[in-house]
């Protein structure tokens, strides 16, 4: 065989193992995910609660998707929803979330719903960001001091006399 006809054998081999992995790849079009704080759109304030609906949905017409879905919170934790969780094709599965906002948050928090795992026999992975206005919590107003009602001023000087008579009059009962 001469050095041209094995550089075309070479050829001929590399597009037919190129045909043969795009024919058996899961891309992201065969999962699909929704993520949606409940109520849609709403805006926070430091220390409400966002709760999430998030849907995992494998949209492959023959090949079942075996995933890991796990929700990253804007605290930089992760939970794991799911391990290894069997979704057939043209089914989906829905999880409910919730997180407590912080001073960290102000002014968005952004939470990921991610999932891992294998459809079709190949490698899977697909994540889907979300992000709430977080509002910083409100400055409390400072309640001013009562009044101070000074003994010469005519409403003190009313409370003087009202006191002095009354303990006067209760002197004068004594010597009786």
């Amino acid at each position: 065989m001469n050095v041209k006809s094995k550089k075309s054998l070479q050829i001929v081999i590399v597009a037919i193992l190129a045909m043969t992995v795009m024919c058996t790849t899961a891309t992201a079009a065969d999962l699909r995910l929704s993520k949606e704080s409940i109520p849609p759109g709403a805006t926070y304030t430091v220390g409400d609660t966002i709760n999430y609906e998030l849907v995992v949905e494998n949209t492959h017409t023959t090949c079942n998707a075996t995933l890991d879905v796990w929700d990253d919170y804007p605290n930089g934790t992760s939970a794991l929803l799911a391990h290894n969780v069997d979704i057939p094709p043209g089914e989906s599965r829905t999880y409910y979330t919730s997180y407590v906002t912080t001073s960290a948050d102000v002014p968005r928090a952004c939470n990921l719903l991610r999932v891992e795992g294998t459809q079709c026999g190949v490698s899977a992975y697909l994540s889907l960001g979300t992000c709430n206005y977080v509002n910083p919590p409100p400055t409390p107003t400072p309640t001013p001091p009562p009044p101070d009602v000074p003994a010469t001023s005519p409403i003190g000087l009313v409370a003087l006399v009202g006191l002095l008579g009354i303990f006067g009059a209760g002197m004068i009962v004594r010597r009786r």
